[in-house]
C-alpha cells in the first residue's frame, strides 16, 4: 500500500487452514485473496513451487513480482521495476544488487542478487514456464521459469539504486535457508503456525517507516545512480 505506483494488485494465496478475510479498511484496495488448501486435483501442495503455480493462475495483468511478505520493498520498487522493464526490450529484469539485512531489519548492505522477489517479468512467460518443484525455496531455478529466461537471453540485468531487501533474523522461518533438505516444505510448514486472529488488517506505516528510511539510506551507500 506503501507504493507509489498506482496500476497493481496484490494477490493473497492462503494455503494455511485458518483462511484469510480483508478488513474493511483493506477492500476496494487492490488486494485479492485466494485461501486454498490444496492443487487443483485435490491433492496436497507437496513444494512451494506447487504452491506458487496454484497462485499464478489466478494472476491478473501484464508483469509479476514476487511479494514475499517477510521481506522489504521501498516505496518506489514497482515504478522503478516497471519503468526499467519497459525500457529493457526482454520479458525479465532485475537491478545487479539488492538489499541484505541479517538482523531483522536493523542494519542493510549491498548483496549480489540472487533474490527471486527483486525480479520484475512477463505474467504469461512464468504462467507458461512454471515453477521447478524440486526444491522448494530455488522454485524458480531449478529447471523453473528464471532458468528459462536465461536459456532465451530474456533477463536485463542492470546496475541501480536497489529497492528491494531479503530481511532474515526476524525469528520467521525461511524456505529458502535449508534448500537442499528434502522436508524443507514440510518443516517451514511446522514452523509457520502463527496464522492470526480476525481479519488482515493494515500494518500503521509510522511503525515500518524507521525501517525504510534504514533501507533507503543504505541503498545510497553503493553509490549507484538513483
Amino acid at each position: 500500500m506503501a507504493q507509489d505506483y498506482t496500476e497493481k494488485s496484490l494477490l493473497i494465496f492462503n494455503t494455511a487452514v485458518r483462511e484469510i478475510v480483508l478488513d474493511d479498511e483493506l477492500q476496494d484496495r487492490g488486494i485479492r485473496v485466494v485461501n486454498k488448501q490444496t492443487n487443483s486435483d485435490g491433492s496436497p501442495f507437496s513444494s512451494l513451487g506447487q504452491v506458487r503455480q496454484g497462485a499464478i493462475s489466478y494472476g491478473e495483468g501484464d508483469a509479476w513480482i514476487s511479494w514475499d511478505d517477510d521481506d522489504l520493498f521501498l516505496p518506489y520498487h514497482i515504478s522503478q521495476s516497471v519503468d526499467r522493464w519497459m525500457k529493457s526490450g526482454t520479458l525479465g529484469w532485475k537491478p545487479k544488487h539488492s538489499l541484505f539485512s541479517g538482523n531483522g531489519g536493523q542494519t542493510f548492505k549491498f548483496a549480489g542478487n540472487a533474490m527471486e522477489a527483486s525480479v520484475l517479468v512477463d505474467l504469461n512467460f512464468v504462467r507458461e514456464n512454471g515453477f521447478s518443484t524440486t526444491k522448494s525455496g530455488g522454485e524458480h531455478v531449478f529447471g523453473g521459469w528464471m532458468d528459462k529466461l536465461r536459456e532465451q537471453n530474456q533477463l536485463t540485468i542492470e546496475e541501480i539504486r536497489p529497492s528491494y531487501a531479503y530481511v532474515w533474523g526476524d525469528g520467521l522461518s525461511k524456505t529458502s535457508g535449508n534448500i537442499d533438505a528434502p522436508d524443507n516444505f514440510e518443516n517451514h510448514k511446522e514452523n509457520s503456525q502463527d496464522f492470526g486472529d480476525g481479519p488482515l488488517t493494515p500494518v500503521e506505516f509510522k511503525d515500518i517507516e524507521p525501517m525504510i528510511e534504514r533501507a533507503a539510506l543504505a541503498s545510497l551507500d553503493g553509490k549507484v545512480p538513483a
